[in-house]
């Protein structure tokens, strides 16, 4: 993260510059919140049934495996922990799934602000919804590949 190395000279102009970059970097978050919060609260509204990823992941997450068929445990040992804390429901699996991709664009974005700066940062992540595997699978599912995609 840059944090401004303010003198008592010119402390009066590097604050207002650093308030104005963070005040972007806060529009980002809140966009990716914004975007995850409303395919949840879509997702919710047009179907209440499992697909089929969910299916899978409802069924293998009431108990613990080294190996569920062909997936990988990790996710499913994530929902199994959330469903000791919240009800064993389908809005619990979309929770687990959106927070993972606010983590996934978030994370994107902050790698790239550090390597790049704020203004490359925001174009490369906002790029990422021009991909149909992030705007459109990791939203009809995908839900090993988001976990994944995010860790990495």
């Amino acid at each position: 993260m840059y944090f401004p190395q303010l003198s008592s000279t010119n402390l009066l102009h590097q604050l207002p510059s650093y308030i104005k970059n963070k005040g972007k970097e806060h529009k980002f978050f809140l966009f990716a919140f914004l975007y995850c919060l409303s395919f949840y609260l879509l997702r919710i509204s047009i179907s209440s049934t499992l697909e089929l990823d969910e299916a899978e992941l409802f069924r293998n997450s009431t108990h613990l495996a080294l190996i569920y068929e062909d997936q990988p445990p990790l996710f499913s040992w994530i929902i199994w922990a959330l469903f000791k804390v919240l009800p064993a429901h389908l809005y619990t699996i979309l929770l687990a799934k959106y927070i993972l991709i606010f983590i996934f664009y978030t994370s994107f974005y902050l790698i790239l602000k550090d390597l790049r700066g704020a203004k490359i940062a925001l174009l490369f992540a906002s790029t990422l919804l021009l991909f149909p595997t992030y705007s459109y699978e990791f939203n009809r599912h995908l839900t090993h590949t988001v976990l994944v995609t995010t860790i990495a």
